[in-house]
């Protein structure tokens, strides 16, 4: 936690001028994309702020990493639409670019923005897509999310099998860096797929590890869905309380990283545990 706060208050004072090098814009878009998943509002005001002083030195890519950015903020304010349009931008983007991380990274936002819109046809193109672009890229974080997109799609169809083997191929490749939040993507996508497949102990261990990577990758976004998780395995051996302590552990961390979709879902998930109850 500690590191997280370390983070982030550097990321605070850091203001971008309008003469800023490219250097120091492109380490602005990564402080504000770590923003993104503590203080959603405020990192939409920064990311207007880098998008109006882009260097006039800025690459195409470096377009495309602000478009996906705002892109991706958009879909944790619930935004939908704007973000679709964001995204596919970036998408387009990139391809006349050569990007393909940029591609890649278009295409895993619309993995989410897929899902809330009930577009199957979209979320199973940009999650087999995504996969696929960043086979060999260097960016562990954005590859261990993409499996976790794809295989939990996979699990959505049923196809637990799929949805286990993406889980497994995610593991395998986070645990050969050292990227936390890799690690806890991948720990995500191990814990739902025991918890489909009814290992409740395997998956509130896998939930737990989770918790602790987002910790310490700076996440509050993904210790929250973490927690959770490690609610939900209590709900199911009726461990009511230490399950409603998590739950509302976790609206409030949702709360005041501003994401009216995820505060929506823990609040949803703590109210089904009060019928089961």
């Amino acid at each position: 936690m500690r590191a997280a706060l370390v983070l982030l208050l550097v990321a605070c004072l850091w203001a971008p001028a309008a003469a800023a090098t490219l250097a120091e814009w492109r380490a602005e878009a990564a402080a504000i994309r770590l923003l993104a998943e503590n203080d959603v509002p405020a990192a939409r005001e920064r990311a207007r702020a880098l998008q109006a002083g882009m260097p006039a030195d800025a690459q195409p890519v470096d377009r495309v990493l602000a478009m996906n950015l705002v892109a991706r903020i958009d879909t944790y304010l619930g935004d939908t639409d704007t973000a679709a349009a964001g995204a596919e931008r970036a998408i387009e983007a990139a391809r006349a670019a050569g990007d393909r991380i940029g591609e890649a990274e278009g295409e895993l936002n619309m993995t989410i923005i897929a899902v809330n819109q009930g577009r199957i046809d979209r979320l199973v193109q940009a999650a087999t897509q995504s996969v696929s672009l960043l086979q060999g890229t260097d960016r562990p974080d954005l590859l261990a999310e993409a499996l976790l997109r794809l295989g939990t799609m996979y699990g959505r169809f049923g196809q637990l099998d799929d949805q286990v083997a993406f889980a497994v191929q995610a593991m395998e490749a986070a645990q050969r860096e050292t990227n936390p939040l890799a690690l806890a993507y991948a720990h995500q996508g191990m814990a739902i797929a025991f918890d489909m497949t009814g290992r409740s102990e395997e998956a509130g261990q896998h939930y737990d590890q989770m918790l602790r990577r987002a910790v310490e990758g700076g996440s509050h976004m993904l210790e929250a869905f973490g927690m959770l998780g490690v609610a939900g395995q209590h709900r199911r051996r009726q461990e009511f309380d230490a399950s409603q302590r998590l739950a509302q552990q976790a609206i409030e961390i949702f709360r005041q990283v501003g994401s009216p979709f995820a505060y929506n879902f823990a609040v949803f998930s703590l109210a089904d545990q009060h019928q089961q109850r």
